[in-house]
């Protein structure tokens, strides 16, 4: 088995995470939405009142609060978060949050040979794609 050989095996197991996330063939419902950029150069005050003018919808928040606890591996609160908020989360596949967590602590563990059979497993075709990644696992 391979040891972990770089700095910080979190940031891996993040990046395998998240790029696992992404070939889910699950697709977000989540609309785009454009704030306004704020440029400004004058005072804390001034910059917080600006900020503050910044209208943010509730909706948005959410699927970005649900993506936060799902790439976390936090699936029981998000299906509570989600039930709370009224939001149906019939586009997001749960089962692989399980499945990324492994990933995740064979990664934190130092196992990175089963890390790398676990994503073989899920996505097949996630390191021939994602060359930086496969770098950092070996």
């Amino acid at each position: 088995m391979h040891s972990a050989q770089f700095a910080q095996p979190f940031q891996a197991a993040v990046a395998a995470a998240m790029a696992l996330s992404n070939t889910s063939s699950a697709s977000s419902t989540c609309e785009s939405h454009v704030l306004t950029p704020v440029h400004h150069t004058g005072t804390k005050s001034e910059w917080m009142e600006a900020i503050e003018q910044q209208h943010l919808e509730r909706s948005p928040l959410n699927r970005l609060i649900i993506n936060y606890l799902i790439t976390e591996g936090f699936k029981e609160a998000a299906e509570i978060f989600a039930q709370e908020a009224g939001i149906t989360l019939n586009n997001v596949d749960l089962t692989s949050v399980d499945e990324r967590l492994k990933i995740r602590e064979a990664i934190e563990n130092g196992k990175i040979q089963d890390a790398i059979c676990l994503i073989n497993k899920k996505a097949p075709e996630l390191l021939d794609q994602n060359k930086q990644l496969a770098f950092h696992l070996k």
